[in-house]
């Protein structure tokens, strides 16, 4: 049968979407690869790809599964073997291919494309100048192919495929960019940058993995990574094997050098192992275990280096692990533990400032439950805690105690108003520091029990919160070289009063309609004296005044101490709502507190605190003008007629990809209540991401302290993004140590769009280091 420009349509074909799509397999199986994937968008600089030739329209209406074929000439033979000649397509729901001619042997199923193949789909176009398809057996041959992946610009050559549908997919000769070709000059930035190519690759679609052989990175056609052997998944299924390389070099280190293993254990668990090489030190072991199940996750690190040549020839090493677990329904299972080998470890392998900081290493154990039964509230939380001392500078009788064990009971009855609301907190706590005498020490168990009730009064215009409670507190002592009796105790009643009112208007402020808030607040609270130097202080300090602080119940952090006082609270907070919206605006408030009598109950150290009035403090939040946020607090202390406390950040977001953060922080150590981690701070901090064009960025951050005249932590360095690839180059100096050390270090990321990063993870820095990157 002869048609000219005709065409038929042959129902219950076989599966011919599948067998072409395989290949969209091939494609993508160098951009899944076992290296750790970067995910980078530039899709809004890169232009369509111009070497896709539009897709045939069909305007035929289709069922599912039909195949519509058409030709300049049609030689159809029932049963036998039909031709198709000139400018032959084939259409089979998403999928479409054209060729000079077609070949359908209808009696052994065979297709035959030759001459100017061309395949279409939602994400994959494929050149080829023949190809052969069995759809007994499901399986096809391709030469000479070229494709281009629609999702992500990556394109290719391979010299022949061999598929066997839903099995495996065999190419010879892969190699796979996102680039674009040469065009102009072979330096171009965007155009042949990478390259990487394969003599073998195999896929298993039933595993989904595949792997390859004879693997070259090429930049620039200059061979920079080879591998005789890769293993990789094909799917979002997790696969062990190597990861991309990472490097470096600092002054501190000198050249490092990781090469990372995954290990893919099952699908609840993994680990990664990564040897890490320094220069100045030697091979440092790394390995890190995850796990996580229905209701319980955590992770393990370990880190360990033979003979460092560094720190005379000592293994070091270090182990941080987390545990979080949830059981019966409310309960709550926490474990952690952290230990290094040495005090100097943070200092010499932690690359920021607050690692270098660090003064304590937390080890806990932590169990709570809860039960609720119509608004009655009872729980319990039960702890084990130490911590290591890695801060040179704290002196032996300034270690914290051992928990073994702290026990916490709460009850809470229903919350109504005008209702008495009850509340019953007890606590048992057994403190261990050592039996040295030459400490001064004591150790000993704390039994404390605080009942409050309360009668809340609350309506849409104001409250009033009278409480009244009292606290009863007692010790058994033991190694106890400082205090007589080794059972005192305590009882301490209380008082407060918490009311406040609520006024709103409208109004307008830069042409916006807002609602304002006034809401004025008296805090009264009533503690009597009762000499309490007679008691040890375990784990009590004292709270740094701010805002909220004004509103405490205890001025001290934990129940060794029960602040005397005779004081009211006054503040008043103003908020700003859009009318339109709904949008939280920002705020303003301003406090201070008037003290009727002096406080006389301190810790050891202490001076009793003679002061009338507190420190007039405000704060601000402000989302008004439009990309600018900015937040402060500032406390202006009347005694010593001195600003106590200013700090005030902003940030600056013009638009997507920029930000600007500048801020001032400066606080001055209260003389009544300094402490060894009290210290004056006045410090300026500029960070920013900023556009050069729409493929050059440039980044900073410098961390200046004002008074000594030092930088605590500089960096700058550029971005560049293409379509293809991009890279961050960073430099940075900073303070390691308290001793007064800087390290400086060079960073490189390098990103090839569609493949893997190689370098230092520098992105995950900036975003801990510039808010808003």
């Amino acid at each position: 049968m002869k048609l000219d420009r005709k065409y038929f349509l042959l129902t219950s074909y076989s599966s011919l979407k599948h067998v072409l799509c395989v290949l969209l397999l091939s494609a993508m199986l160098i951009s899944t690869n076992g290296y750790a994937q970067i995910s980078s968008s530039s899709s809004g600089i890169c232009p369509i790809r111009t070497e896709i030739p539009p897709r045939p329209l069909v305007m035929e209406n289709l069922l599912l599964d039909d195949i519509f074929i058409t030709a300049n000439n049609v030689d159809y033979i029932e049963e036998g073997a039909s031709h198709l000649r000139g400018n032959a397509g084939l259409k089979y729901n998403e999928q479409q291919v054209r060729a000079d001619n077609i070949d359908y042997d209808e009696s052994q199923n065979l297709v035959e494309l030759m001459g100017n193949v061309n395949y279409w789909d939602n994400e994959v176009y494929i050149s080829s100048p023949d190809a052969k398809i069995n759809l007994d057996n499901d399986t096809g041959d391709f030469s000479e192919v070229q494709y281009w992946l629609l999702g992500n610009r990556g394109r290719g050559n391979a010299t022949q495929v061999l598929i066997n549908l839903g099995k495996t997919t065999e190419g010879q000769k892969v190699d796979y960019t996102t680039c674009d070709p040469d065009l102009d000059s072979p330096w171009n930035l965007t155009n042949n940058v990478w390259k990487l190519s394969a003599s073998k690759l195999v896929l298993d679609h039933e595993r989904d993995r595949g792997s390859g052989t004879h693997v070259i990175l090429k930049i620039k056609d200059i061979p920079v990574f080879y591998t005789p052997y890769i293993s990789f998944p094909t799917s979002d299924r997790r696969k062990s094997g190597l990861l991309a390389p990472t490097f470096g070099s600092s002054s501190r280190y000198g050249a490092e050098f990781q090469l990372p293993y995954y290990w893919n254990i099952n699908p609840q668990m993994d680990a990664t192992i990564t040897p890490r090489y320094i220069s100045k030190s030697g091979l440092m072991m790394v390995g890190e275990y995850r796990y996580l199940f229905k209701r319980s996750k955590g992770t393990l690190n370990i880190e360990y280096l033979p003979d460092d040549s560094v720190n005379d020839g000592k293994d070091r090493n270090s182990i941080a692990f987390e545990h979080r677990q949830s059981f019966l329904d409310t309960g709550r299972l926490s474990l952690i533990y952290n230990r290094v080998s040495d005090k100097e470890y943070l200092e010499d392998f932690s690359s920021t400032l607050i690692g270098t900081s660090t003064r304590f290493l937390r080890q806990s154990a932590i169990a709570s439950y809860a039960w609720s039964t119509n608004g009655h509230r009872l729980s319990i939380n039960n702890q084990v805690g130490n911590y290591q001392i890695v801060d040179r500078n704290i002196p032996v009788t300034s270690r914290p105690y051992k928990r073994l064990p702290s026990t916490t009971v709460s009850y809470t009855s229903p919350y109504k108003d005008s209702q008495l609301y009850y509340r019953f907190i007890g606590k048992f706590d057994h403190f261990d520091r050592g039996n040295n005498v030459e400490l001064n020490s004591v150790n000993g168990i704390r039994y404390d029990l605080f009942p409050s009730v309360s009668y809340p009064i609350k309506n849409q215009a104001y409250y009033a919160i009278p409480k009244v409670g009292v606290h009863y507190t007692s010790y058994q002592l033991n190694q106890n070289t400082v205090f007589r009796n080794r059972e005192p105790d305590r009882f301490v009643p209380l008082f407060s009063m918490n009311s406040g009112l609520f006024f709103e208007r409208n109004t307008n402020i830069f042409g916006n309609a807002i609602l304002q808030t006034l809401e004025p607040r008296i805090f009264y609270l009533y503690i009597p004296e009762r000499n309490q130097t007679a008691l040890p202080v375990f784990d009590s300090g004292q709270y740094n005044l701010n805002f909220a602080s004004l509103f405490y119940e205890n001025r001290f952090s934990s129940i060794d101490r029960i602040g005397d006082t005779n004081q009211v609270s006054m503040a008043v907070t103003s908020r700003l709502f859009s009318e339109k919206t709904g949008q939280y605006l920002g705020s303003f408030s301003l406090g201070q507190a008037v003290y009727l009598k002096d406080r006389n109950v301190i810790l050891p150290g202490r001076l009793v605190q003679k002061e009338t009035i507190s420190p007039i403090i405000a704060s601000l939040e402000s989302n008004l003008i439009k990309n600018l946020d900015i937040r402060g607090e500032f406390q202006w202390d009347p005694d010593l007629k001195r600003t106590q406390k200013l700090t005030i950040s902003t940030q600056y977001r013009p638009a997507g990809g920029k930000v600007l953060n500048l801020s001032y922080r400066k606080h001055l150590a209260d003389p009544n209540i300094r402490t060894l981690n009290q210290f004056n701070v006045d410090q300026t901090d500029i960070s920013f991401k900023w556009p050069i064009n729409i493929e050059w960025n440039v980044v900073g951050k410098w961390n200046y302290a004002v008074k000594e005249s030092r930088t605590l932590d500089l960096f700058g360095g550029v971005e560049y993004s293409g379509c293809c690839w991009g890279m961050r180059v960073v430099g940075r100096r900073f303070l390691s140590s308290l001793g007064g050390e800087y390290d400086t270090g060079f960073f490189l990321q390098l990103e090839l769009k569609g493949l893997a990063g190689l370098g230092e993870k520098t992105v995950d820095f900036l975003r801990m280091s510039i808010p808003g990157y």
